[in-house]
C-alpha cells in the first residue's frame, strides 16, 4: 500500500479592509426649498439619493459657494418625494456666516 504525503496548507492573507473615509462638516448657506411645495410642511425624511458637484458661485442672499449638493426627501405630511438643493460654503472661510446658527 501507497501512502499519501502529508501536504502542508499554504498560509492565507487576510485581505485588508478599506477604512471608511470620514467627511468633514461643510456648512450650508442656503436650502431650496425650505418647505414642502404641496403642503408647505417643513417636517421631512433623511435625505436619500445625494448628487453633490464642485460649483462655485454665490446666491442671491450674496453668500458664496463652492459645492451644489442635490438630495431627494419625503414630506412626513404628506408624503409627497421632492428635490431639495443645498449651497454648500467653503470649508476654509465663513463666507459671511454668523458663527451662533
Amino acid at each position: 500500500m501507497s501512502k499519501k504525503k502529508a501536504t502542508k496548507k499554504k498560509a492565507t492573507k487576510k485581505k485588508a479592509t478599506k477604512k471608511k473615509a470620514v467627511k468633514e462638516a461643510v456648512p450650508c448657506v442656503s436650502t431650496v426649498p425650505i418647505h414642502c411645495p404641496r403642503c408647505g410642511c417643513s417636517d421631512r425624511s433623511r435625505k436619500t439619493g445625494t448628487i453633490r458637484r464642485t460649483l462655485s458661485g454665490s446666491t442671491s442672499d450674496g453668500f458664496d459657494y463652492t459645492e451644489v449638493a442635490w438630495s431627494y426627501v419625503t414630506c412626513l405630511g404628506c408624503e409627497k418625494n421632492y428635490r431639495i438643493i443645498e449651497y454648500l460654503a467653503p470649508a476654509s472661510r465663513d463666507c459671511g456666516l454668523k458663527s451662533d446658527q
